[in-house]
Parts: C-alpha cells; structure tokens; sequence
C-alpha cells in the first residue's frame, strides 16, 4: 500500500512538471509578450501575471487532487470583510512546497487572486516560477538577517499598496522540521515577526487572513516526493480575518494566532 500511495505522489509531481512546462510557461511567456506588444502599463501586467498565478496555483492543487489522492477542505470564517475584494497580509504555517497551491485555491475560493509571496531567494533562480515573481515583485529573501532582506520586504510592501494586493508570508521562516521545535509547540515552529511586523508597518489598514493548514494523519517531514505532495491524504486549510493590527500588537498577535494553530493541529476543543 505504502508503494502505491508512493507511486500516485510520483505520478501528481510528473503531471505538475510537465503541465508547468508544456503549459503554463509558454502561457506565461505569451502573457508577457502580449504586454510588451500593446505597452499594457507595469500594473496591469502584474495584475495578468497574478492572474496566470492563481489559475496555475489551482490547477496544481487539482492536479495533485487526481492524479495524487489528496483530498482538501477549505473553511473560512465569515466576516463582513470577506464580501468585498480588499487585500489581505496573509499568515500561514508552513510544511512544505504543496503549501503554495493550497492557499492559491483558498483565495480564489474567497474571490482574491493576486498575492505576492515572500519567498527564499533560490526561488527567483527557478526559470518559471522565478520569472512570474520577478514580475510580481516578490520578496526574495537570503534569510540572514541583513538590511537587503528588510528593503526587499518594503518594496513588496509599496508595489502591493500600489496594486491593492495581497502578500503570503509564511512566519516560521522555513518548513516544517521537527528538530526545530520547541515549546509550547508540537506540531508547528514557532513564529518570526520581524517580515510580519514589517509588512504591518508599511501596510496599516490591511487585514491579516491567518491561515491554518492541516494534514490529517500525516506527520510531515522533509521535502520528499512524499512530503511535498503527501499521497492519499486529507488536509484541511482553515482561514480567518483578524482586524488591521497595530505595528506594536505584532508579535503578540503571531504569538496567540500560533497557540491557536497548535490547538487545532492537535485536535483540541
């Protein structure tokens, strides 16, 4: 059994290649080419690329759905916010690549397609992905503490003010590795505030979408075939909106969205 679940992984991660390479880059390049052609302006283009984001973010997710027997659920709280289509500062644990299409489709399910991630910069190097977040904007981030990580942060922050969207940020800073944990949690790394409070800063007024993404009887581990697409499992990505918060309320905010995550991870009323 633990062969074929195995062989379905391998089979949703080849269907995702190959899609992304027949399909979605020359999209994307088509994308690009029709801008510079009719001299569409900087928003508009970002706002096509965000667009060609969120459709491959989905159909990825849906890709892993048949080919890899995941099974999603996707759960907002309803706020009145939610009825109109502001942006959002969107915060969510982090246990693997699958996590990208996994918030791609809980956007879309709540009428928002253009969000900007905060990424590790080896990600700008990949030819496709890499090349729609250059785009975009994205922050690509080194992760050593340097001034360079916090302008990159700022501008994200300015170009998403200016396009009214939305940045995924993802606290923990890494994936999840359970030799990184420490108490009081158990099933999540703890929070990083510093891009978040950032973010906040240049961002007053922006609600934060916490997201929580849970496996159920999966233990996620490294970044196998099986850990980035765990096969034949149940995840549940539950969201909901806290009001703008104050620069200095940040870190107690991560702190409490946290304990909550944990909660819910184990299953606690």
């Amino acid at each position: 059994m633990k062969m074929f679940w195995r062989a379905r992984a391998l089979a949703a991660l080849i269907a995702y290649a190959l899609a992304i390479l027949l399909l979605a880059f020359p999209h994307l390049y088509v994308i690009l080419a029709i801008c510079r052609v009719r001299g569409i302006a900087p928003r508009e283009r970002r706002d096509r690329v965000a667009h060609w984001q969120s459709f491959w973010g989905v159909a990825g997710y849906r890709l892993c759905k048949v080919f890899g027997g995941v099974r999603g659920r996707f759960v907002v709280e309803d706020h009145p916010y939610l009825a109109g289509n502001g942006p959002f500062i969107v915060i969510a644990n982090h246990y693997g690549a699958f996590d990208g299409p996994l918030v791609a489709a809980l956007l879309k399910t709540i009428g928002r397609h253009d969000f900007r991630p905060v990424a590790k910069r080896e990600v700008g190097a990949l030819p496709v992905v890499g090349r729609a977040w250059r785009e975009l904007g994205v922050a690509f981030l080194a992760r050593d503490h340097r001034k360079a990580d916090v302008d990159a942060v700022t501008a994200l922050a300015e170009r998403a003010a200016e396009d009214q969207a939305s940045i995924l940020i993802f606290p923990e800073g890494t994936v999840f590795d359970p030799a990184k944990l420490c108490a009081p949690f158990t099933r999540i790394l703890p929070p990083r505030g510093g891009g978040f409070r950032r973010l906040v800063q240049k961002l007053p007024g922006y609600h934060v979408l916490s997201v929580t993404i849970h496996w159920h009887d999966f233990a996620p581990g490294k970044l196998t075939v099986e850990g980035a697409i765990p096969p034949g499992h149940v995840v549940t990505v539950s969201a909901r909106v806290l009001e703008p918060p104050d620069v200095e309320d940040t870190d107690r905010l991560l702190i409490d969205e946290w304990r909550d995550k944990e909660k819910r991870l184990r299953g606690d009323p």
